[in-house]
């Protein structure tokens, strides 16, 4: 499914269609979606299922145990990363990007 598509099934995108000005525009204002809205939207919830994926070899006991001391500690990275993405909107993101450049 295209990116498109995507975010507008998603609510964050609508699709103009015919007219003088067809395409897509925000489907609310920008400073209401936030960065994590648009990439939960493109690439699904991020986790970490096992630490043995991020570190190939590790000895951790992700199966055994519901949660080994490394899977907790890229948990509480993902979710902190997660958190810092749920509050920057795509508005504050564009002039970010624009004063860089």
């Amino acid at each position: 499914m295209s990116a498109l598509r995507q975010l507008t099934r998603s609510g964050i995108l609508l699709s103009r269609v015919g007219g003088k000005q067809p395409g897509f525009i925000l489907a609310r204002d920008p400073e209401q979606i936030s960065m994590l809205d648009i990439l939960t939207c493109l690439e699904g919830k991020f986790a970490v299922p096992c630490c043995k994926e991020i570190i190939p070899g590790l000895k951790c006991e992700c199966e055994t145990t519901k949660h080994c001391a490394v899977h907790s500690l890229f948990n509480t990275l993902v979710e902190e990363g997660r958190n810092r993405l749920a509050c920057v909107s795509i508005k504050q993101h564009a002039r970010k990007q624009k004063a860089t450049l």
